[in-house]
């Protein structure tokens, strides 16, 4: 009896320690799902958090550049259809049409976006990557901005096609023609017919004629004697072809000089803003009164897209006139390194550079920081922009529960 009585005690204590084992098992497994959930859920906050600064810089870029083309049709067409329209009628002349009055239109609409309606996120794609070369931002940032910049430009025009539509394709090479037919453009008012054609071996010229062709191809029209001015001028159609790329690469490279020149005065000088706006005008409003200029020049790659899809150009002559505005700002590049400031300049203009680094690089006998010493992957990101974008970022970042500090978490 003693005996069955002690086997039933070893039985149900055995049966507790196998409930305890179970429920050790139970609870340590349990453990590990939740720590897993709530790894899991943490994952995309630390993300966000991680890339505060990057996320706000993208989708930045992507809205502020629609915003600015959205802004500049529509005010355009406020100032065509009323202003102007007010002016022909009491004056009896077209002020659409005018080199001065669209000079001033430009003017005008510019200075309203970036003194009043910006939201901080400006610039042609090019100038981020000319910024990274002059250590002002890095090269991953100038990439991101590059990107989006782009991205926001195709949905202005994705947009646009919606809710314009597109007009009819403009053809340059009936342009071209044109101004051939009414004596505006001669074999000594363009560059190629008037120095580097006759230079060359007829073969080396014709073959190099008909390479510039391809790269804006007449259409041949129905009006025979379109086609026989082509046939009949085919040296000066392609040098015109040329004067408009070379053109857009000379206007690009002035424009980033005159950006290089804002950049580091913008802060010391009064006016910078107005001075580049209208020093930028000049450059246009000079290059407009060339009859060998056919296109542009548009000195941003941004327009170029928006101009060629608008206007429906040959895929080929943008491409051309891209790899032009390109070759401008890669001169421009060249010639235009990262100046040597004093250690309180180069602190108010390279504010995404630690200190210790700038005083790292000074220069003890001048006194001057070799910011060309600097290197990129020093340069922090960029603070988000105190604008109207940048505080709607940050609201829309403390409501997802993630803290808008920029900093790196465990």
């Amino acid at each position: 009896m003693s005996l069955t009585h002690h086997e039933s005690n070893l039985y149900e204590q055995s049966l507790k320690i196998t409930k305890k084992i179970k429920e050790k098992i139970t609870n340590r497994k349990g453990f590990k799902e939740d720590f897993k959930q709530v790894k899991v859920k943490s994952v995309p906050y630390k993300y966000l958090q991680r890339n505060y600064k990057t996320i706000c810089m993208s989708v930045g870029c992507c809205i502020n550049t629609f915003l600015y083309f959205s802004f500049c049709f529509i005010l355009n067409r406020i100032i065509e259809r009323v202003l102007f329209a007010a002016l022909s009628r009491v004056s009896e002349y077209d002020y659409t049409k005018g080199l001065v009055g669209g000079s001033v239109k430009a003017t005008v609409i510019l200075f309203l976006w970036f003194r009043h309606c910006s939201g901080g996120y400006d610039g042609d794609p090019f100038f981020h990557f000319f910024k990274s070369r002059l250590n002002l931002i890095g090269r991953g940032e100038a990439k991101v901005i590059f990107v989006s910049n782009l991205v926001g430009t195709l949905l202005y025009l994705g947009v646009m096609k919606l809710l314009v539509g597109q007009g009819p394709p403009s053809s340059i090479s009936a342009t071209i023609l044109e101004r051939i037919q009414n004596g505006q453009v001669t074999n000594s008012r363009s560059l190629l017919t008037s120095f580097l054609f006759p230079q060359l071996p007829a073969v080396v010229k014709n073959a190099l004629v008909q390479l510039i062709i391809l790269t804006c191809p007449h259409v041949s029209s129905g009006s025979k004697y379109s086609n026989k001015t082509f046939f009949n001028n085919m040296d000066l159609y392609s040098s015109i072809v040329m004067d408009t790329y070379l053109n857009e690469m000379i206007c690009s490279f002035l424009n980033y000089v005159l950006l290089y020149i804002y950049l580091f005065t913008k802060d010391n000088l009064p006016y910078q803003l107005e001075i580049n706006l209208l020093l930028t005008q000049i450059v246009l409003l000079f290059s407009a009164r060339c009859y060998n200029i056919v296109s542009g020049p548009f000195m941003s790659l941004s327009w170029i897209l928006n101009e060629a899809f608008s206007m429906r150009y040959h895929f080929v002559f943008s491409l051309f006139l891209i790899i032009f505005h390109y070759l401008g700002y890669k001169l421009a590049s060249y010639f235009l390194g990262p100046p040597n400031l004093s250690l309180v300049d180069a602190a108010t203009y390279y504010k995404n550079v630690k200190q210790e680094t700038l005083q790292k690089n000074l220069n003890s006998a001048t006194g001057r920081v070799n910011i060309s010493r600097v290197p990129n992957d020093s340069v922090a990101p960029s603070e988000v922009e105190d604008t109207y974008l940048g505080r709607f970022f940050q609201r829309c970042f403390l409501w997802c529960g993630v803290p808008t500090s920029g900093k790196k978490t465990a």
